[in-house]
């Protein structure tokens, strides 16, 4: 478990680490390993984590621009070599969002990525299906979704069908689209009239079974035939929504973040709903509070980490029973390039590790060394 008293993570000397730093918690035997990098050339992409290579280690994509490259884990929480891909789009298009999962069933992740740029008067973009080979590298893309610019995306089996698919976050609205288990995918709802539809999450939220889905603004329950049925409106939308159990209730909850009002969780009721906003950091404007959540103290209950634009810091928000947060930061990090970290357990020894770019171009990983 992390620290029990409130206390700030710091660069400190660690006995029996070869004179290395520790991002330490000073109360309890609970810190960080200082980062270990990787050099990328992309000071701006963003991460995809999975086990690209089948080979049972975490590896990482990349994404910047219109070039995809794979970073070969060793399991050991190193970065061994990486491959890249560099695709035809649109002069004024780039990448901008992406996500993994095996969509043809032959057991090798595949992608799907977003695409989007400015064109005359409106965004526009498409969505794009790479099948992966096994070995890190994939086959030509697929255009998957053509229309408004894609800003989020995420998979599950929405129809109950034993295939993966893809709901897509655009500009004005949710695309989804389902998947026939061989890499083809068919629409089945398009969601309009959204407060704000560009940052997405997938979970449970009325135990029922079904995949829902929820952005930082509205809910909506699947029907379990790739079809969706509103829910709930939050009470204030925010920009980026993440999805956790982070009171240990077994129900999902909701976590918003944006510039005034800041990080704001709301306990799930496990029928579609949700209770009360708990604030969990105050605004940070002009800057966004970018998140990510995993459990990060093994406790079995989700926790945020939160990163600023261009920082050198993470914050991490410890999730409790309780439904509160206690806030542990680790200092003296290389300046973020502005994305979130990613989470992960880059050296397989069962603990959540965090992955991100610095502004340097540098992929880093942050070893998780609780004890």
């Amino acid at each position: 478990m992390l620290c029990e008293v409130p206390g700030r993570l710091s660069a400190s000397r660690a006995p029996g680490l070869g004179g290395g730093r520790r991002f330490l918690c000073k109360r309890r035997r609970w810190a960080f390993l200082a980062p270990r990098s990787f050099p990328t050339a992309c000071a701006d992409c963003f991460l995809i984590p999975g086990d690209f290579h089948n080979d049972g280690n975490l590896d990482a994509a990349a994404v910047s621009g219109n070039v995809l490259r794979v970073y070969s884990g060793n399991g050991r929480g190193d970065f061994t070599a990486f491959s890249e891909s560099t695709f035809p789009l649109p002069s004024k298009e780039s990448f901008l969002s992406a996500a993994a999962a095996d969509f043809n069933g032959d057991g090798n992740l595949d992608l799907v990525l977003g695409v989007g740029g400015f064109f005359g008067v409106q965004y526009q973009g498409e969505a794009l299906v790479l099948l992966g080979n096994g070995d890190g590298t994939f086959g030509p893309p697929s255009i998957l979704y053509t229309g408004y610019q894609v800003e989020d995306l995420v998979t599950a089996d929405f129809n109950r069908s034993g295939h993966t698919g893809i709901a897509i976050g655009t500009l004005y609205g949710i695309v989804v689209m389902c998947g026939n288990g061989a890499g083809g995918f068919h629409t089945t709802a398009a969601i309009q009239g959204i407060s704000n539809s560009t940052s997405l999450v997938t979970a449970d939220f009325n135990h029922d079974g079904i995949p829902d889905l929820a952005t930082a603004s509205d809910v909506y329950l699947g029907n379990g035939d790739g079809t969706f049925r509103h829910s709930y409106t939050l009470p204030q939308a925010g920009v980026l929504v993440q999805t956790g159990d982070f009171n240990g209730d077994g129900i999902p909850d909701q976590v918003t973040s944006d510039y005034f009002t800041g990080v704001v969780m709301r306990p799930g009721l496990g029928d579609g709903t949700f209770g009360p906003p708990v604030t969990v950091a105050d605004g940070f404007a002009p800057n966004l509070a970018l998140m990510a959540v995993a459990d990060l103290n093994a406790d079995g209950i989700s926790d945020i980490a939160v990163t600023i634009d261009l920082a050198a810091t993470a914050t991490l928000y410890l999730g409790s029973r309780a439904g509160s947060f206690t806030a542990q930061t680790i200092n003296n990090l290389p300046q973020l390039n502005g994305f979130p970290v990613s989470v992960g357990d880059f050296n397989n020894d069962g603990r959540v590790d965090l992955l991100f770019v610095a502004g340097n171009g540098l992929l880093m990983t942050l070893i998780n060394n609780t004890r």
